[in-house]
């Protein structure tokens, strides 16, 4: 089976705040085939979104492509009202 898994701290080293993002699709023991999430946390907690049991891979890129677009307009949003 084919793997990603992704890390990425938002926050610069030596800040005083966590930050990150992990993206995982790949094998795990507690299910059969791949298990995909992506998480979100910070030093107040965290967010998993994961695929269910009944999304297809074709379910579960429509929720990413979602999410990116709805991330995108939010930054362009952020861009044009804040300094």
């Amino acid at each position: 089976m084919k793997k990603f898994s992704s890390r990425t701290w938002l926050n610069p080293e030596g800040h005083p705040s966590s930050g990150s993002l992990v993206i995982y699709d790949g094998p795990s023991p507690w299910s059969k085939g791949n298990t995909h999430f992506i998480e979100f946390a910070d030093c107040h907690g965290s967010t998993r979104f994961h695929a269910i049991k009944t999304d297809s891979d074709k379910d579960w890129r429509k929720k990413i492509d979602l999410m990116i677009r709805d991330l995108s307009e939010y930054n362009k949003w952020l861009k044009k009202n804040t300094r």
